[in-house]
């Protein structure tokens, strides 16, 4: 026999038909994307919006650091055959060896004009000067395009 509403389990199922009903309310709402909490809403999508910044920030960091690492290798690359075809031609190497051919080639290009910018008399210096100015100048500007590009980052 289904209790009346004098008995006393009829305020425990009166009290369960309104939130059923607000729970049904509640669920047709989320399917129809109708929220009862905008606030809530505009925080969710605040927040994926800063873990997004995160996610490009740590992207741009990345590459920064990847183009950096790129950068000093170029430039120690650079400044490593200047100094090899100085220690190769105070060393008297043979000039007709493929490395010391190799080196004097790729030094001649990478000096970039400092050759006879000054004119000691002993040609030992000489060479020292016109081939250690530009693996100095390739240090100082490798160093600096690290820190641009890292600081970029």
């Amino acid at each position: 026999m289904p209790p009346d509403h004098g008995s006393r389990d009829a305020p425990a199922a009166c009290n369960r038909l309104p939130d059923a009903g607000k729970q049904s309310r509640q669920i047709l709402r989320n399917l129809r994307g109708e929220h009862s909490c905008t606030q809530r809403v505009a925080r969710g999508r605040l927040l994926a919006m800063s873990s997004s910044r995160t996610a490009v920030r740590g992207t741009r960091t990345k590459i920064a650091t990847v183009l950096a690492t790129l950068i000093r290798v170029v430039g120690g690359v650079i400044v490593l055959i200047l100094v090899a075809h100085v220690v190769l031609s105070l060393g008297n190497a043979n000039p007709a060896n493929g490395i010391t051919m190799f080196l004097t080639y790729w030094a001649d290009r990478l000096q970039l004009g400092f050759r006879g910018l000054f004119n000691p008399v002993d040609p030992r210096t000489r060479l020292v000067v016109d081939y250690g100015i530009p693996a100095v100048f390739w240090l100082v500007v490798t160093w600096v395009l690290v820190r641009l590009v890292r600081r970029l980052g």
